[in-house]
């Protein structure tokens, strides 16, 4: 449980780096990043941002944030699993929720891994350690 608490921190450390100094210091940081969306929106269209997204847990990622900043994300009929679309102005998505993404999904990546590397071990009684021919 302490690595998942961790992990959250982790996670909000993230995201209050990405933002900007700004909106960082404001008491209610995704408030502070949809009334950007807001204002951003009051001076230009939202465009379709369709992005390759192949693994769940970056789609999951993007959902979250998604969501905490009030946009949707969707997919077109037939496009592909990993494709997910959003609309949001340019360069709210080109300046704020892409840089913010980016780090989480990578972050996530990488607890996932060393989370299913520990119960490997365990459930295993194996040596997760890296390969040395990998190296």
């Amino acid at each position: 449980m302490q690595d998942d608490t961790d992990f959250v921190k982790q996670l909000r450390a993230l995201e209050l780096q990405c933002v900007g100094k700004e909106l960082a210091a404001q008491a209610d940081v995704a408030a502070a990043v949809r009334q950007r969306l807001a204002q951003a929106r009051a001076t230009e269209t939202d465009v379709e941002f369709a992005v390759d997204v192949p693994d769940p847990a970056a789609q999951r990622v993007l959902l979250a944030l998604c969501r905490r900043y009030g946009l949707d994300i969707y997919r077109q009929p037939r496009q592909r699993k990993g494709t997910v679309c959003v609309r949001a102005p340019k360069t709210f998505g080109q300046n704020l929720l892409w840089p913010i993404f980016k780090p989480i999904a990578r972050a996530t990546e990488r607890h996932i891994a060393r989370s299913l590397e520990r119960s490997l071990a365990v459930a295993f009684e194996v040596d997760m350690s890296p390969d040395p021919s990998d190296e």
